[in-house]
This record gives C-alpha cells, sequence and structure tokens, in this order.
C-alpha cells in the first residue's frame, strides 16, 4: 500500500501542478487579449496556446532539473523566442507592412551567440577548454573523451527510445544516457568545479 502512495502521490502533484499552470496560461492570455481589444477568434486561439504552453512550463521544469543538457536547450529555446519576438514587433512596429518571416529570420540571426554557446556547453567544449587551461593537455583529453561517451550515449539511448511506441521515451533515454554517462565517466569538469567553489 506504502509503496502505491509512493509512485501515485507524485504523480497527482504533477497532474495537478500542470493543470493549474495550464489554468495560469490560459488566464494570462485571455487578460492579455482584453488589454490588446483582440476579437473573439483570436482571444480562443491565444487562451488555447496560453493552455499548452502553461502546461509544458512544469514538464520543462521537471526535465531541465533532471539533465543539464534539457535546462540549456530550455533556456537557449526562450532567449531565441524572445529575440525572435523582439525582432518581429520592433519591424513591424517601424513599418505595418514588413515581412514577418523576414524579421523572424532577423530574431534567429541576433540570436546565434546563444545557440552557438549552447551547443558548446552541450557538446562538452566548454568542459574541454576548462580542464585543459586549469589541468594542462592530458585533463583536457580526458575530458573530450568523457564528453563525446556522454554525447554518443545520450543520442544512442534517444533513438533508441523513440522505437518504443510510448511518448517521451527518446528524451527519457537522453536523459538516461547523461545519466549513465556521468556515473561511469564522471561529471562534467565544470560542474565538478563549481560543486568543488560552493563547498
Amino acid at each position: 500500500m506504502r509503496v502505491a502512495s509512493n509512485i501515485i502521490t507524485p504523480i497527482t502533484r504533477s497532474l495537478t501542478t500542470i493543470a493549474d499552470s495550464s489554468s495560469h496560461g490560459a488566464d494570462v492570455a485571455r487578460r492579455a487579449s482584453r488589454i490588446h481589444d483582440a476579437g473573439t477568434v483570436r482571444t480562443r486561439v491565444a487562451e488555447g496556446t496560453g493552455y499548452v504552453s502553461g502546461a509544458i512550463k512544469p514538464v520543462m521544469d521537471g526535465l531541465s532539473s533532471c539533465s543539464d543538457s534539457i535546462g540549456v536547450i530550455s533556456d537557449t529555446v526562450k532567449k531565441v523566442s524572445r529575440n525572435v519576438r523582439a525582432s518581429k514587433n520592433t519591424a513591424l512596429s517601424e513599418n505595418p507592412n514588413a515581412s514577418s518571416i523576414k524579421a523572424k529570420l532577423e530574431g534567429l540571426k541576433k540570436s546565434a551567440p546563444e545557440i552557438k554557446s549552447a551547443l558548446k556547453e552541450i557538446t562538452g567544449v566548454n568542459d574541454i577548454k576548462a580542464a585543459k587551461h586549469e589541468k594542462g593537455t592530458i585533463a583536457g583529453v580526458k575530458e573530450t573523451a568523457k564528453a563525446f561517451a556522454r554525447v554518443s550515449l545520450s543520442g544512442i539511448l534517444y533513438v533508441a527510445g523513440n522505437f518504443v511506441p510510448v511518448p517521451g521515451t527518446g528524451l527519457a533515454g537522453y536523459i538516461l544516457g547523461e545519466k549513465v554517462a556521468n556515473t561511469v565517466f564522471g561529471k562534467p569538469f565544470t560542474k565538478i568545479a563549481h560543486g568543488i567553489k560552493k563547498t
């Protein structure tokens, strides 16, 4: 009975959190539509979008806490979305006939530094550079092997998970690959160094 409770309680809490977040997202979208005096159809579309994005937020927060890579991806997607939105809004405020697609592409171009930084973090380039700089060439080579193993294992399990007919198993495989690699080969250099500095 206790085992069932230990499994059911977290699931119930998670579902409640997702439902609350969805309602909040739809609420925010509804209020924004009223402020902008949007029509009924646009308000309904905004509510639906808010509902879905509200549901995704706690899921992404949970995944980000499980995986450093997913945390980096999530943060980068938010930054890129902000840049794209800002670029589109600026272009349309300066010229109402401006191309929305062209403005979005401009926002993506402005996001190049954030995307490059995320790729360096996920592939372990930052860890390799830090290890080489602080501990020498041998440490850099070791960190390269760890990064390669981490990315390879996560990639293999992600692809394998996609063959399982259950939603989200690819992502679960990616996280599992990262966890297994961290256990077998050790955490990334910058995470170890950060942990040492914190204690």
